[in-house]
């Protein structure tokens, strides 16, 4: 996670990481993605595609603990991914009985491994409030151009052009 995106964890199921990546290949149109960084043999990555929206999946075993999903879009697509990235994020976790987290950096300390329930009085709103304040940052740095890609995408299209080369 970093500057480009919004990112939610989910936890909680008693499946195995591959029983998930099973359960989401039957009920959501996903495909296998690799990304830039190097593939542990314990992460599996997929992309959610509509045309409009682009979500970026990763399901990861981890050891001593449950396998857990992260869900993350690039912050520069248009702002029809808000409600689009919430209502997913929701379907998952109701699907697969998960408890979610908003992976963020105004996290309260301390509070790691608060998870809550897709049905969370109130979740809507502060990943809206969220997304909207990452928004304004985003477009303050990279501008107002958006393009519906993914986060590495983003990263490459946006961020690296700004940097400067250190020679």
């Amino acid at each position: 996670m970093g500057c480009e995106s919004i990112q939610t964890l989910l936890s909680g199921t008693e499946l195995s990481a591959s029983g998930i990546c099973e359960r989401l290949a039957k009920q959501f149109n996903l495909y296998p993605h690799q990304p830039i960084s190097e593939k542990h043999t314990s992460e599996y990555n997929f992309i959610y595609s509509d045309k409009k929206n682009i979500i970026e999946l990763q399901v990861t075993e981890c050891i001593n603990k449950k396998p857990q999903l992260s869900c993350r879009f690039s912050l520069c697509q248009p702002s029809s991914i808000d409600m689009k990235f919430t209502e997913f994020v929701k379907s998952i976790a109701k699907y697969l009985v998960l408890k979610i987290r908003i992976l963020e950096s105004c996290q309260v300390k301390g509070e790691d491994d608060v998870f809550c329930p897709p049905e969370y009085f109130g979740f809507e709103e502060i990943l809206k409030e969220i997304i909207q304040v990452k928004r304004k940052f985003w477009i303050a740095d990279f501008g107002e151009e958006t393009a519906v890609i993914s986060c590495q995408e983003a990263i490459k299209r946006f961020v690296l052009p700004k940097c400067k080369r250190i020679t």
